[in-house]
């Protein structure tokens, strides 16, 4: 649970549009308990941190005089501050995202959008600038060992040979089902966490599900980063996709995941919030349970603190991330 602050949360917002910047403004200001300020670029932001430190930056990456990446890298060195990166969803800003979080960024958001009416959409930012500003940041760490508590050290990261063929010789299609199943929910700032556990996993270990906070056209590049510093093979969930060893499924930002057992194998559904009920349309659950026939049934879900629950989920979980 995130508690109220007792004074505001200070924002400054650094983006070359003042357009952007005129609109996340708008956002953010129209909510009780923040302070926003802005910057057209890094070099006017550093003089503005001179003189008063925020508690949360909202940076664009792709700038003039200085690019967003460096200016992020440089934060985290001398003063470590949350950042939560505003990107477009083109490919390359989708790549620069991913370097942004793993230089230390602690969310992403995208671009807000306006309507031909001239009303901005609220695109979850001031929940995710809510939740950044009680983030614990630092400079990024050093890789810490390859190997878990428990588990055997784990060999060079062998990649799936041609055709799909996992380590040792056995086929992609005859991969183990995971007799055990690792459900993993992470919230802001959770994906540097993420991939310290990821990274450790060795290449055969238990099936593995993951429900990340991030917007939905980020999660297969996220997945993407995850499985080139991974021995497993780490990618984007979908539907009817087996959970086998060795293998980690990320759900997409804007899916419900659920593990059910189909036969003697266990695989994933991916629910569209729009077509569930209402009550349950702000969450983004994993849910591990189902019955064969397919009807519905109890399971375990976790809640957004990657707890696990018995029986059917209630509103008390609250979202992953914030409504859309």
């Amino acid at each position: 649970m995130i508690h109220a602050r007792q004074a505001p949360i200070e924002v400054l917002i650094v983006d070359d549009s003042a357009v952007v910047r005129h609109v996340m403004s708008g956002l953010l200001g129209r909510h009780a308990g923040m302070h926003v300020h802005s910057a057209s670029d890094p070099l006017v932001a550093m003089a503005k941190m001179r003189r008063h430190r925020p508690h949360v930056i909202v940076l664009d990456l792709e700038m003039p005089r200085m690019d967003g990446l460096t200016f992020l890298k440089q934060i985290m060195a001398s003063d470590p501050i949350p950042v939560v990166v505003c990107s477009g969803f083109a490919e390359p800003g989708t790549m620069l995202a991913m370097r942004a979080l793993a230089a230390g960024a602690v969310d992403i958001v995208p671009k807000p959008r306006v309507s031909a009416a001239g009303v901005a959409e609220d695109n979850g930012l001031c929940d995710v600038v809510r939740a950044a500003a009680h983030a614990k940041v630092g400079p990024p760490r050093a890789p810490r060992s390859n190997t878990l508590p428990g588990w055997m050290p784990a060999p060079a990261r062998q990649r799936p040979l041609a055709g799909g063929r996992a380590p040792g010789g056995v086929t992609g299609s005859h991969l183990v089902t995971s007799d055990v199943v690792i459900a993993i929910g992470a919230s802001t700032g959770g994906t540097e966490a993420l991939k310290e556990i990821l990274r450790a996993m060795p290449y055969d270990a238990p099936g593995i599900v993951i429900v990340q906070h991030m917007p939905a056209g980020f999660t297969a590049a996220f997945a993407e980063h995850l499985a080139d510093v991974c021995k497993m093979e780490v990618r984007e969930a979908a539907h009817g996709d087996r959970v086998v060893r060795g293998r980690a499924l990320l759900a997409r930002g804007d899916r419900h995941l659920k593990v059910r057992r189909r036969h003697l194998e266990l695989i994933v559904e991916l629910d569209d919030p729009a077509r569930l009920p209402a009550s349950t349309q702000r969450r983004r659950p994993v849910s591990i349970g189902g019955r064969d026939d397919g009807r519905p049934g109890p399971g375990r879900h976790l809640d957004r603190h990657g707890r696990r629950r018995c029986g059917r989920p209630t509103a008390a979980d609250g979202p992953t991330r914030p409504p859309e």
